[in-house]
């Protein structure tokens, strides 16, 4: 299977911003139909769940907190997308959105990462021990932008002890 996981944050947001998550997952051409395809998408805190986009194809989970052995580390936010099976050359699509902490400080990445599991066996489950699984992660990073002071001067050229206004 293949996986794409991108935001609509530049790489930047401030703190209480919106954040779009665009995932794509897919199979590539040649390949045979990846089966019992889910996404498991780990959204740090820092980043408060939204709500989920329509899936075009398959159904997505209610979000749970993850607890260390549910696939998403403790303090982070679960989210699965169920996507069956995926045919070969198709790519499928699902967004939901996230909100930066408003008391986010600035400078903190926030690391974001999905991984995306599909199976040789039209059977209903992920077992290495009965068919070949694959898995790829990948990860989007947002940064909380940071203070910034700009200082201007009217007019640069003065002389000795002569004032000058900055704003």
């Amino acid at each position: 299977p293949t996986l794409t996981k991108a935001n609509n944050s530049g790489a930047t947001a401030v703190a209480g911003q919106s954040v779009l998550y665009t995932l794509t997952a897919g199979n590539a051409n040649g390949r045979p139909p990846a089966h019992d395809t889910v996404v498991v998408d780990c959204v740090p805190s820092g980043l408060t769940f939204g709500t989920w986009g329509v899936p075009t194809q398959g159904s997505v989970d209610a979000p749970v907190a993850g607890d260390g052995t549910n696939g998403c580390a403790a303090t982070f936010t679960k989210l699965v997308w169920n996507l069956g099976t995926i045919a070969p050359n198709v790519t499928r699509t699902v967004t939901y959105t996230a909100t930066v902490n408003p008391a986010a400080a600035g400078s903190v990445v926030y690391t974001n990462t999905a991984t995306i599991t599909a199976s040789s066996l039209n059977n209903g489950v992920n077992d290495a021990a009965l068919e070949r699984v694959s898995n790829v992660t990948r990860t989007s990073n947002v940064t909380v932008q940071g203070a910034s002071l700009t200082k201007t001067v009217a007019d640069p050229t003065r002389t000795i002890g002569q004032l000058a206004p900055y704003t």
